[in-house]
């Protein structure tokens, strides 16, 4: 069984894991997976507090086609803070005047048509929504914009606050890192880089490698 690897990352900052072994790699980035999805149980994260919900709290990003809000879980938390923000606002009375003259048209049609016609005359907030297929637009631009723009909205709408980027130093460049890291402080977030092997060394980087011998070095 491999050693426990305990690493401290700073809130607001980013940090590196660099793993050498690629078989070490590819575990640690399915058993990462498998935790996330609730299928299994093989990492824990805790703050200062008490210890995070990890399903809840991490994203992984591991290429540029994860960078996209088409998901169930998204969608849902999207329609909820738009409906209470519906119902706070004078957009309620809006879409109430709305769907009246919406069922008067229908009952026009009704009178007109020499079918017996029935049609829903209940309309949730959600429903609206659904009717228009109303989405979060994904990011655009380069991939260290279009990740910048990706966390700050996970974090805005689902609350998670801890970023695992994974092999891909190929789409950043070195003001993307830089970038990235003020947004990090900014937002108060987590951003820790998974790589095979190190690309640069920055005296305020938390980096850690763990060796092809499952050696840790700080």
């Amino acid at each position: 069984m491999e050693p426990p690897v305990i690493i401290e990352i700073l809130q607001g900052k980013t940090a590196s894991l660099v793993i050498e072994s690629p078989e070490t790699l590819e575990r640690f980035l399915m058993n990462l997976r498998t935790s996330m999805n609730k299928s299994a149980q093989y990492f824990s994260l805790s703050d200062e507090m008490s210890e995070m919900d990890l399903p809840k709290a991490c994203e992984l990003v591991t290429t540029p086609f994860d960078l996209t809000y088409n998901r169930r879980e998204i969608k849902k938390r999207l329609y909820d803070e738009l409906c209470d923000f519906i119902i706070h606002n004078d957009f309620s009375e809006r879409l109430s005047e709305i769907h009246g003259l919406a069922l008067s048209l229908l009952d026009d049609l009704k009178i007109a048509v020499d079918y017996e016609t029935e049609y829903e005359e209940e309309l949730t907030f959600t429903d609206f929504l659904k009717k228009y297929d109303v989405r979060l637009k994904d990011p655009e631009g380069k991939f260290g914009e279009k990740l910048i723009e990706y966390m700050t909205t996970m974090y805005t709408l689902q609350n998670i606050s801890v970023f695992f980027i994974a092999n891909c130093d190929a789409y950043l460049s070195t003001s993307d890192y830089e970038y990235i890291e003020k947004t990090a402080e900014y937002y108060d977030i987590y951003v820790i880089y998974v790589r095979n092997k190190q690309i640069f060394l920055k005296e305020d980087e938390n980096e850690y490698i763990i060796d092809m011998d499952m050696c840790e070095i700080h």
